[in-house]
């Protein structure tokens, strides 16, 4: 039995997320191998190649949202797919030379997917709206969300049993990556498109008839329509304004602010946690470091998907984001002790 289209476009968005996701952990549970047997780089260079992702998303994330407003959600899940797939390949290609130069090929071809995950991490929200009726969208987002994280346990669960050597297994290993990427660009070219034909629901039935308005507007004269790629530039400038207007209404609201900085805050802690895993646990192997890290990201994975189905079935947001805190702060609080003894050899 195929599945609804839905899905299909769901699925593809996840393989694109998972993948660039796994691509921005690769490196981080084979810091010390790589420093000691292939680039010859420091600790600090290492991480670069996971931190270079979270400053691309810092600097770049706000005006790459908007662009994606503007491209909709086909042209910009095929742009990330295609920033993806470009930035694995880089690493395939020339990643695996040894010593600087092999780094700073790592390096480019991260930036290059980091890039593309500006047009992938805001999309779980924008696909179910789109796609999904009212009573799956939460389910749909979580999905979305566990299908992210989903390549960070793939990154740390199995990167240190199929990378034994970094001299031999790197280059494999990274080109099955690159395949990854690939089959997502195809999957998202054959079933991605902005909006199913018929619209799940009256919210999205009316935010589709508003962009067929848009694109439908006739310029002028007909030069300038040639002339110009745009042939609404009037709808983009209004869409900027209305886009600029509610970022200051966020930055006004207190509430708003607060949700964000704690979001921040919890999403920062984990990616800390995930890149510096095997620095945390030196006495470590890497096999060890990076069964931990999946044990970390699986009981995560468990929580983003029950999540969804409680949201979808109670509305209960609040209730919710509060019971994930909680546990989240117990959790850290446990996590450190727990450093804390085995660093003094208790």
């Amino acid at each position: 039995m195929p599945l609804p289209p839905r899905y299909s476009v769901l699925l593809s968005f996840s393989l694109v997320t998972l993948t660039n996701s796994w691509l921005w952990i690769t490196f981080s549970p084979l810091e010390s191998s790589l420093s000691s047997s292939l680039w010859f780089v420091s600790s600090e260079s290492i991480n670069q190649l996971s931190t270079v992702f979270m400053f691309s998303y810092v600097l770049l994330g706000i005006p790459f949202i908007y662009l994606l407003s503007i491209c909709n959600l086909r042209k910009g899940l095929l742009a990330g797919a295609v920033l993806t797939f470009i930035g694995s390949l880089i690493r395939y290609l020339f990643a695996t030379q040894s010593g600087v130069k092999g780094f700073a090929f790592a390096y480019v071809g991260s930036f290059v997917a980091s890039v593309g995950q500006l047009f992938t991490l805001a999309v779980p929200p924008m696909l179910a709206t789109s796609w999904f009726p009212k009573e799956e969208r939460s389910l749909a987002t979580g999905i979305g969300v566990l299908a992210n994280q989903s390549g960070t346990a793939l990154g740390l669960g199995i990167t240190g049993l199929l990378v034994t050597d970094v001299n031999s297994d790197l280059k494999t290993y990274l080109g099955i990556q690159t395949l990854s990427a690939f089959v997502g660009c195809v999957l998202v070219y054959i079933f991605v498109s902005d909006s199913p034909e018929n619209a799940p629901s009256q919210a999205a039935k009316q935010r589709q008839a508003n962009n067929n308005n848009s694109n439908n507007e006739i310029p002028s004269s007909s030069s300038s329509a040639s002339a110009s790629p745009n042939p609404n530039p009037s709808s983009s400038f209004s869409n900027f304004k209305t886009y600029t207007s509610q970022i200051r209404s966020m930055l006004s609201t207190p509430s708003v602010l607060l949700l964000t900085l704690s979001y921040g805050l919890s999403t920062g802690v984990f990616y800390t946690l995930a890149t510096f895993l095997s620095q945390l646990l030196p006495d470590w192997s890497s096999s060890n470091s990076s069964s931990l890290g999946l044990t970390i990201v699986i009981v995560g994975l468990l929580g983003s998907l029950t999540s969804g189905i409680w949201l979808d079935s109670s509305r209960q947001y609040l209730q919710v984001s509060r019971f994930f805190y909680l546990t989240s702060f117990i959790s850290m609080i446990l996590w450190t002790l727990v450093l804390t003894l085995n660093s003094s050899g208790e």
